[in-house]
Order: structure tokens, then C-alpha cells, then sequence
């Protein structure tokens, strides 16, 4: 049987957006009769709570980072040590290259996985430090005939890197690590273009595979919206560096027969109003009533770069209707994309574009279903097509 060794540096078992994509791959990966062992950081969620990874054959968890988790402990919390810490974690991610997590990699052990040789290692970040964790195995007699990397973000072009550090010092580091891989798949074709410029000598190791969904949510399947009043998930955070919310909050502000929940955490203060209600980030388990109850579910995209949230693909295994907004002069090329898969409804992120898209959805009859091309057999099986035929 073919064998996989899936690597990452943060918990398989977090909710994060990294770690859902994680996840999928690791489904399909089984979901194709592979032998699939984990390597990630450890956790306190058990992993037997998640299906997607129920087929996996052996979890391996990397050390923790003693002295980050100490001083997080002893600093958490309101008024002057939540200052201080919050401080301290803007000093320490403006001159670091890797965030806490190299500590975490750096105890990656051959002797903690159950064996030496893989058919296939594949490294997945972010947190970059997952192909620091692969480099570190192989150096101590880790054997595989395939290394791969996945890059959920780049590096020197990411538009959410904090680090303050030369870009070419970033650059340099982004090389060494990719010098070391066979394939390196990126998850956006805007952004393996990008990189295939950067970095030309790797540019024929490069390839692009889009984000798979976890699962198929199987609340409200093939239910048309009823006419009247609807509800709408804006669910991620929406910090104003990044995303440019108001023109969807604004938009449903008007819409009379529409409520927005706008749930995660922002740089902004906005305020619940009659229309909209405004929560910070919730739990996975307290988001679920949420995600059952609403009617359909809008995805705004980056307000520059070649990424595309993780969240639509996310969205594309639910049976409900999923509104993207894009920023006025993205381009064509990126909006063909995002509606080559016959999946999403596109609009442009200004509130009169996002009213109409709204109401058109409100209007229709379509019923939705899950995307067959991002499923996880589907993507997994596009890494590692060369072995599958």
C-alpha cells in the first residue's frame, strides 16, 4: 500500500483555516486507499472527534514550545498583561522570520514516527515551520521516493506577512525551503504564477491545487430559499488590512428582507443594528447554530494579492448559496476562476453590486450542492496523480 506522511507544525485538530484545508487533503489521501500517517503539533482536542481524519493510520505530535506557552499563560488576560502581551507578540512577529511555532518543528524526532520510509512526505503549511519539521527528518535518516510542499500562503508576497525584516532576507529563507522539495503546490493559479516569476529556477517544480472542503455539510440539502425574510453567514475574520467589509454591511443595512450575522474578529468596531448583528469570533461548536441557521453565506475577498480565501472553498461543500465579492479591478482572469466552478455567485465588493447579488439569490429557484472538483478525493487525488495513473 502506498504510504503518506502528512506533515504540520500546528494542530491537526485547530479550527483554523490552514488546518480545515489540512484536514481535507488528509481525507482524501485515505479516501484513495493510501496509508496516511500525521505528523502535527499537539493539541488537546482529540483527533477520534474529527471524521475527516478517522481512516488515518498513525498520529505522531511534535514537542511544545515551553516558554511561549508559559509566557502566553502567564501574561493572558485583561488590563495591563493583556497590554503587555499583545506588545510583546507585535515586537516579537515584526522581527522574527517564523512565528513561535520553528520551536515546535525543531522537536521534530525520527523515533517518534513508526517508521523510517514514506512513498510520499508531504510538508503543508502555514505555519511555514511544517517544511522546517520535514527538513529536520530527513536530516536524521527520514527516507521518502516524493517530497512535496504545500503553500497554503507565500511567503516574501503575502500580504498578511508582519515581519519587518528585508524582503530579501525573506526571499532567501522562502528559497531555501522550497530548494529541498520535489513539487511545490500552491493553492491559488494567480499565486503559482506570481511565484513561478519570483523564483524561476523552481518554476517547473511549481504546480496549483485549489483548497478542498472538509466535508459535505448536510443541513437544509437541496431546500430553495423561501421568499421573505433570509439570513446571511459572514463567518472570518475582517480586519480592515486585509478585507474591506463595509460595503456588505452597508448593503444589508438597506436590504429589508435580509439579516447579516457578521461573526469574527476585526480591527473594527462596528455596531449590531436592525439588520445586522455583530459578533466576535465564536467556537466551532458555537458557531454551529449558526452555520445551520443561516440561508446562504458571503465570501469577500482579499483587498490585494494573489490569494484566495480558504473560506469559499470551504463553503463549496455545503448545499446553500455562496456570494463572493471581489474588489472593483481584481480582473477578469480571477473572476472566470471563481465562477469556472459553477458554484459561486460573483459580485463586485461595492454595496450596490453585493445588494443585487443578495436579492438575485433571494429571487432564485437554484438549488446548490456540493462542488464534485473540490472534494477532497477530488484534490488529493491531483497531488498525487503521477501514482494513480
Amino acid at each position: 500500500m502506498t504510504s503518506v506522511l502528512f506533515i504540520t507544525s500546528s494542530p491537526i485538530t485547530s479550527s483554523g483555516s490552514h488546518a480545515v484545508r489540512n484536514r481535507g487533503v488528509i481525507k482524501g489521501l485515505c479516501l484513495l486507499g493510501l496509508h496516511v500517517d500525521v505528523l502535527s503539533a499537539s493539541s488537546e482536542t482529540p483527533t477520534d472527534g474529527f471524521e475527516s481524519l478517522r481512516d488515518c493510520e498513525n498520529f505522531s505530535f511534535l514537542g511544545k514550545n515551553a516558554s511561549y506557552e508559559g509566557a502566553v499563560n502567564s501574561l493572558s488576560g485583561g488590563g495591563l498583561r493583556g497590554h503587555i502581551l499583545d506588545v510583546a507578540r507585535r515586537a516579537y512577529h515584526s522581527l522574527a522570520l517564523y512565528n513561535h511555532t520553528k520551536s515546535v518543528a525543531e522537536t521534530a524526532e525520527l523515533s517518534r514516527l513508526p517508521r523510517t520510509r514514506y512513498d510520499y512526505v508531504i510538508s503543508s503549511s502555514d505555519p511555514k515551520s511544517a517544511h522546517l519539521a520535514a527538513i529536520k527528518l530527513f536530516s536524521q535518516g527520514l527516507k521518502c521516493a516524493h517530497y512535496y510542499q504545500i503553500w497554503g500562503d507565500p511567503w516574501v508576497s503575502d500580504i498578511s506577512v508582519k515581519c519587518k525584516l528585508p524582503k530579501s532576507v525573506i526571499k532567501r529563507e522562502e528559497r531555501r525551503l522550497m530548494s529541498t522539495a520535489e513539487k511545490i503546490f500552491y493553492v491559488s493559479p494567480f499565486t503559482l504564477t506570481d511565484q513561478k516569476r519570483l523564483f524561476p529556477e523552481y518554476a517547473n517544480r511549481m504546480d496549483s491545487i485549489p483548497v478542498p472542503y472538509e466535508e459535505v455539510r448536510e443541513a437544509v440539502i437541496g431546500k430553495p430559499l423561501k421568499e421573505g425574510h433570509v439570513s446571511i453567514g459572514y463567518f472570518g475574520a475582517y480586519n480592515s488590512y486585509m478585507r474591506n467589509i463595509h460595503p456588505l454591511y452597508e448593503a444589508c443595512n438597506e436590504i429589508e428582507r435580509a439579516h447579516l450575522f457578521l461573526i469574527g474578529n476585526s480591527d473594527l468596531h462596528l455596531d449590531s443594528t436592525e439588520n445586522v448583528t455583530v459578533i466576535p469570533r465564536l467556537e466551532p461548536s458555537e458557531l454551529e447554530k449558526y452555520n445551520d441557521g443561516v440561508d446562504f453565506y458571503v465570501c469577500v475577498m482579499n483587498l490585494k494579492g494573489t490569494q484566495i480565501p480558504g473560506k469559499l472553498f470551504h463553503l463549496a461543500g455545503t448545499y446553500k448559496p455562496v456570494v463572493v465579492a471581489m474588489e472593483p479591478g481584481q480582473g477578469a482572469a480571477l473572476r472566470e476562476y471563481i465562477e469556472g466552478f459553477g458554484r459561486f455567485v460573483v459580485c463586485e465588493n461595492t454595496k450596490d453590486s453585493i445588494e443585487e447579488a443578495v436579492l438575485k439569490v433571494i429571487d432564485s429557484e437554484r438549488v446548490y450542492s456540493p462542488c464534485d472538483f473540490l472534494s477532497p478525493k477530488s484534490i488529493a487525488s491531483q497531488i498525487i496523480k503521477d501514482d494513480i495513473g
